[in-house]
């Protein structure tokens, strides 16, 4: 009997797992194409010339600046601002038929600029670049990247509907609520990444001195 409710309990298990892969396998492989980006972004840092190099440093010194002198509100717009762009760009996709086709380039390219940022900081600033990158951008970015790829899945999926009810005579269109309520859970994602960068960014960009 104690065998049977063994095997019962781990069959039960198994399926739990079994269901929650195949109802987050999508979300998983936004993640994987926005690692990809990371990675990309990561070696194209290694690569750039000289001239490449002084631009980003000049982005890099221009953004430094702003983040001690500009006030909390500031911070957070120009935050938020930034994943915004991201995200809405996905919704926008999701409303063509052909946005499907284009989603997956936003978190790659959302993963290319993480890259090519954390190695710059590391390969130009060393130590204290990689640690300002992880304790000042990283934590906000982190969450921004879930809207995105929430933002990607939400909108993959919607673009797929639009184009199934067209291409089978469906009179019923896809319901825009329900991609309205979606997105309001990504745009909470993106308030609580740009809320997160602005206490970091507040309470600890202080600390790092840039010559």
């Amino acid at each position: 009997m104690k065998a049977v409710i063994s095997y019962n309990k781990n069959r039960i298990n198994l399926s739990a797992i079994s269901e929650a892969l195949h109802k987050y396998h999508r979300l998983a492989l936004w993640a994987v194409i926005l690692l990809a980006g990371v990675i990309c972004g990561a070696l194209l840092s290694v690569k750039l010339d000289v001239s490449h190099l002084q631009k980003v440093e000049q982005l890099f010194a221009s953004n430094y600046s702003s983040l001690t002198t500009e006030t909390a509100g500031q911070k957070f717009a120009s935050s938020i601002s930034a994943s915004f762009l991201f995200v809405f760009a996905c919704f926008l996709c999701g409303l063509s038929v052909w946005g499907a086709f284009f989603i997956p380039m936003i978190p790659f390219f959302r993963g290319i600029g993480i890259g090519i940022t954390g190695g710059y900081l590391y390969l130009m600033r060393g130590m204290q670049g990689f640690l300002f990158y992880g304790l000042i951008l990283l934590p906000g970015a982190f969450f921004s990247c879930l809207s995105v790829l929430f933002a990607s899945n939400f909108s993959w999926s919607f673009s797929k509907r639009i184009s199934s009810a067209g291409l089978f005579g469906k009179e019923a269109p896809p319901e825009l609520l329900t991609y309205f309520q979606q997105f309001g859970i990504v745009l909470l994602l993106s308030i609580v990444g740009a809320a997160l960068d602005t206490v970091l960014s507040v309470g600890f960009s202080g600390k790092f001195i840039f010559a």
